[in-house]
Formats: C-alpha cells, sequence, structure tokens
C-alpha cells in the first residue's frame, strides 16, 4: 500500500472521496427520465413494429415505403438508445418481427372481418419468372346483386382454375387488404404465431438489457 497516505503499516484502506452534492442531485433527476424512456422504447417500439407490418400490407409502393420508412426510424431511434450491441440485437429481432406479424395481422383481420361471396372466374393470367415458379392469377366477377362495393377482383389462385368456374372470394369491406379464395384464408398458423411471440420476448429482452447496460456502464 506504498503511496498511499494512511495505509501504511496500519492495513487502513482509505474511504473513497464523497460524491459532491450536485452530482448526486443530477442522478437523481437522471432515474426518472431514464425509466421514463425504457418503459416507452418497450411499449412504443413493438406498437410501432406492427404498425409499419400492417401499412406494408395493401399493393402498392407509397404504402411499402411509408412502411419501411417508419421502421427505419423506430429501429434506429431504439439502436441509440440502447448502444450498439444491445441495439443491433432490437434491430435484428425488431425488422424480423415486422415481417412476420405484418402478414399475421392480414390473416387475422381478414379472417375476422371479412365478407364471403360467389364469384364467377372471368379470365386467367399467369406469371413466369426465371428463378421463381409461376404466379397463377384470376379474375373474378362477384354478381351485382350480392351488395359489395367493388365487383372484380384479381386473386391468386392455382392453375386448376378455369373461366367460367365458380369461387367463393374473401373481401375486405373495408378494401384495405387483399380479396384472396376462401380456400387459402385460414387465419395465422400456430408456427407463426408462435415465431411472433419469440421475436417479441428477443425484442423486449434486447431493449432490457441495453437500457440496464446503460444505466450500470
Amino acid at each position: 500500500m506504498a503511496g498511499v497516505p494512511g495505509a501504511v503499516g496500519t492495513g487502513h484502506i482509505p474511504e473513497p472521496p464523497p460524491v459532491p452534492k450536485r452530482k448526486q442531485e443530477q442522478n437523481q433527476k437522471r432515474k426518472p427520465k431514464r425509466k421514463s424512456v425504457t418503459a416507452a422504447l418497450l411499449v412504443l417500439t413493438p406498437l410501432l413494429i406492427a404498425c409499419s407490418g400492417w401499412l406494408v400490407q395493401p399493393l402498392g409502393l407509397g404504402w411499402l415505403a411509408l412502411g419501411t420508412l417508419l421502421s427505419m426510424v423506430v429501429l434506429c431511434t431504439a439502436w441509440a438508445l440502447c448502444g450498439a450491441w444491445p441495439g443491433t440485437c432490437v434491430a435484428v429481432s425488431g425488422f424480423a418481427l415486422m415481417l412476420f406479424l405484418g402478414p399475421s395481422l392480414d390473416e387475422a383481420v381478414i379472417e375476422h372481418r371479412g365478407v364471403r361471396y360467389e364469384a364467377l372466374v372471368v379470365d386467367t393470367e399467369t406469371h413466369k419468372r426465371t428463378s421463381r415458379p409461376r404466379q397463377y392469377w384470376c379474375r373474378v366477377g362477384i354478381a351485382p346483386d350480392a351488395g359489395a362495393k367493388v365487383r372484380f377482383h384479381d386473386v391468386s389462385c392455382g392453375k386448376d382454375h378455369r373461366v367460367d368456374d365458380w369461387v367463393t372470394v374473401v373481401v375486405d369491406p373495408e378494401d384495405w387488404l387483399a380479396t384472396r379464395l376462401a380456400e387459402r384464408s385460414h387465419g395465422p398458423s400456430t408456427g407463426v404465431l408462435w415465431t411472433c411471440a419469440g421475436l417479441f420476448l428477443a425484442l423486449e429482452g434486447s431493449i432490457l438489457w441495453g437500457r440496464l447496460r446503460r444505466r450500470t456502464g
């Protein structure tokens, strides 16, 4: 213990200097603010991620750009407030959650509020891509007396569907989600729901890790 006053030959370890009163007051003021920021991140981050996933469901580049921009702003803000490594985990889990949660919300909402109509296939199209399997589309028409707002819809179908076939379609009365065949509307699967739950827990855990790490740092 050479070089430390009061420690030579006595075995006495000097006490650390007291924290200035002004610094103590500053630390006390920061605690409620830090807790508020942490609570806001835990609540708003998954909520805004869900909004981003919902916005990209309609077909259109405008909604896709808006949803992507919102998710980038949310995840970059969370990354900045959580630090490098925890923030990276927040960004990865949050982006993955948006990819899974958006289609799950689509399936759940259309299953809940979708209206079923009998429709007639009036035209078919085949889209052939080099690296992907062929996509089959059917243009279907709903009877005028059925009460649908929009009579004609383009839906993804199979190669077995032919013109003049009768099919059942599920239509969103709000005209926000894409119309689909009833045989392809089953709601979100159990596996997808468990995946969303796991990504949600990973997102919340990464936020807590980053905020607590910064608090002790």
